[in-house]
Order: C-alpha cells, then structure tokens, then sequence
C-alpha cells in the first residue's frame, strides 16, 4: 500500500516535470515586440515573457494571461492542475492563471531567474529533480506575497 502511493506520488512529480519543461519550452514564432507600447506576447515562448516582465513588471497582467492560454489541460496526461490547487490553495477553474501569476510575481521579483527557467530545457537526467523543488518553493512564495498583497 505505501509503495503505492510512494510510486503514484514519484510519478506525479515526474508529470509536473514534464508538464512545466513542455511549457517552458514552448517555442512561438511571429508577435509584436515585448515591452513595446500596444504589444502583447501572443506568439512568444513562456522563457522571452518571463525575461520581458521583468523587465517591464507594468505588463504583469498580460505576461500572466498569456502564460495561461499556453496551458490545455485536455491534451495533458498529467493532472496538472490538481497539483496547482493543492499546492496554492486555489479553485480548479483558477489554477492556470493563479500558478502563472505566481511564475510572473517570482520573474519580477528575481526570484525566479533565467537560470532557473533554462534548467527546464535540459533533459531531466542532466538537471535531476532538485531543480523542481526549487522552482515550487519560489512559486509558494511568489504566491503567498500576490495574495497577502490582496488581502
């Protein structure tokens, strides 16, 4: 029985792996330039957004919205966002936009670096599974500090 959920819990942390490294590595083509007046990140990948917002921290709210249409929860294996509720305490129908919100707060805060997003596009046998914890840490963070700012 503890075998079981040691294997069903390894299994689901290997899928927010993946899940998080193919969002990462989403790669879009075309769009206007970030951080210009007008523009929006349609078309860029979540790395160039996160560089972009924090730069422009002004851009939260679009940087955040783009993050989360690139999110489809049909197409994923993983149970995604039952990870994100749990973890942030948020409704199922906010788990996209409240870990985005979280990803952007932690790149406009420098918590969350370039470097850590570029661990993401190595494979996981070259980058282990510490990256990932570290990443939840600074998304719990990121998280607590938007929703004490709201409170």
């Amino acid at each position: 029985m503890e075998k079981s959920k040691t294997r069903a819990g390894v299994t689901k942390s290997f899928g927010f792996a993946a899940v998080l490294t193919g969002v990462v590595m989403l790669a879009g083509c075309g769009g206007n330039a970030p951080g210009q007046p007008g523009s929006s990140y349609r078309g860029l990948d979540l790395p160039s957004i996160l560089k972009d917002v924090s730069r422009n921290p002004d851009r939260r709210s679009a940087a955040a919205a783009s993050c989360a249409t690139q999110f489809d929860r049909k197409n994923s294996s993983f149970p995604f966002e039952y990870l994100v509720i749990g973890l942030l305490d948020v409704p199922d129908e906010d788990a996209e936009i409240a870990f985005c919100q979280a990803l952007v707060e932690g790149a406009i805060s420098g918590e969350i670096t370039e470097s850590d997003i570029a661990k993401f596009q190595q494979p996981r046998s070259q980058r282990g599974l510490e990256p990932m914890g570290d990443l939840l840490r600074k998304l719990l963070a990121a998280h607590v500090r938007l929703t004490s700012k709201q409170a």
